[in-house]
């Protein structure tokens, strides 16, 4: 083999030899890339607002009120609370559009408020959920503390620090 050759012979293996070091370079970045992020897990009172506002959507009033625990030892404030959803309800039931979740207001793993925006025929209402966690085993429910329904929804929103937004549920 002459000089040329021995001298193209190189010079190929060379730019194999180089094109052998990228690919394995190139395919190892790929396998050292992240993964895409997942979604991440609902929070476990996802499925109690569900539940809830499906019954108050759907005129079962009395139904959704005794899953709350707490208002069984507020007499006064579940009778107030009835009233206001049953006038809604009775107003404008047959123009149930659906909710969002509107806001979190995420205070610790265990104790987080949730606005809910309903939508009826006339208006949205807010309805806040505060929901306590008191012990944070997969096994044990979240408990609704307290709740409440706003009529004004821009005055309920206007101050909310919020980390989460317009997430889309139980549209109808």
């Amino acid at each position: 083999m002459g000089p040329k050759s021995k001298l193209i012979v190189a010079f190929v293996t060379g730019v194999v030899a180089a094109f052998a070091v990228l690919a394995q370079h190139s395919s190892g970045q790929a396998a050292a890339a992240p993964a895409p992020p997942t979604a991440a897990a609902a929070p476990g009172w996802t499925g109690l607002v569900d539940r809830l506002m499906n019954q108050i959507g759907n005129g079962h009033i009395d139904d959704a009120l005794a899953t709350i625990d707490f208002m069984k030892d507020q007499p006064d404030a579940r009778a107030a609370l009835r009233s206001q959803l049953i006038t809604i309800s009775n107003g404008q039931q047959q123009h149930y559009y659906g909710y969002d979740i509107a806001a979190v207001q995420r205070f610790t793993d265990r104790l987080q408020i949730v606005t809910v925006m309903a939508y009826y025929g006339d208006q949205p209402f807010a309805f806040r959920f505060e929901f306590y966690h008191p012990q944070q085993r997969e096994d044990q429910p979240w408990l609704i503390d307290a709740l409440s329904l706003h009529p004004n929804v821009t005055e309920e929103l206007r101050d909310v620090p919020v980390d989460y937004y317009g997430h889309r549920v139980g549209v109808r």
